[in-house]
């Protein structure tokens, strides 16, 4: 390119981007001769600050190059913007699930599986700690409720003695873990019991029926028996 036609189209507002780039770079130039400064080449500049050889003359230099470009905005608006190949996509989308997607992901694997070997650990413990300390049996338990259930009656509403020993029957029985968090080794089962209970009531030619429904809970290491709730129904 001529110069002087070069800065004439500039100074008309004609010039391509490529030309206003050419006598910004000239006028660069001239300046550094002027002041006896060095002639650097940006890209052989770049290239050392890239691989980390460059001088402090050559890494400034590149600095003040790109500062002069980032605060041109007619430099910024026409430089052209490389469209991407079908590889560099692909290359871009691989690093992104790498770097945001997998990585992440398997951390987080690492992490649940280590949390399950320690609460595995933890709740296994607990566990055999409970069999162990397990003094009272399944059999044990559920005549445990039928022996509350029989001598305590009045505490449901009705008279002593309104259900007999054959009219009271263990209807469900569920055990669960009573996990004590801040002493593992007390941990232990307990046995949830529904009973039920089935009378006939009166005398004379309309006896009624009266039944029972009572919940409780036993514990395995105490054998002590806990009224959860109960219901009565008289027809």
């Amino acid at each position: 390119m001529n110069f002087e036609e070069v800065l004439k189209k500039v100074k008309a507002g004609t010039a391509t981007p490529e030309e206003i780039e050419f006598v910004q770079q000239r006028v660069l130039q001239a300046r550094r001769a002027l002041s006896g400064e060095p002639q650097i080449d940006f890209d052989e500049a770049l290239a050392h600050v890239e691989d980390g050889s460059a001088t402090d003359e050559e890494r400034k230099y590149v600095e003040a190059q790109i500062s002069e470009f980032l605060s041109d905005d007619s430099r910024m608006a026409s430089a052209p913007i490389k469209e991407a190949s079908g590889d560099d996509v692909k290359k871009a989308k691989k690093s992104f699930k790498k770097r945001y997607i997998i990585i992440p992901v398997c951390v987080l694997l690492v992490i649940i599986v280590a949390l399950g070997a320690i609460l595995g650990g933890v709740f296994g413990f607990a566990a055999s700690s409970a069999n162990k300390n397990m003094k009272f049996g399944l059999e044990h338990c559920k005549q445990s409720a039928l022996d509350y259930v029989l001598a305590n009656q009045q505490n449901f509403g009705v008279d002593p003695g309104t259900f007999k020993a054959n009219q009271i029957r263990v209807e469900d029985v569920d055990r669960q873990f009573h996990y004590n968090d801040k002493k593992l080794g007390s941990s232990y089962y307990y046995y949830e019991i529904d009973v039920e209970c089935s009378a006939l009531i009166g005398a004379g030619m309309r006896p009624g029926v009266i039944e029972l429904e009572v919940e409780l809970r036993v514990n395995t290491v105490t054998g002590n028996v806990e009224l959860i709730k109960y219901d009565i129904d008289r027809d």
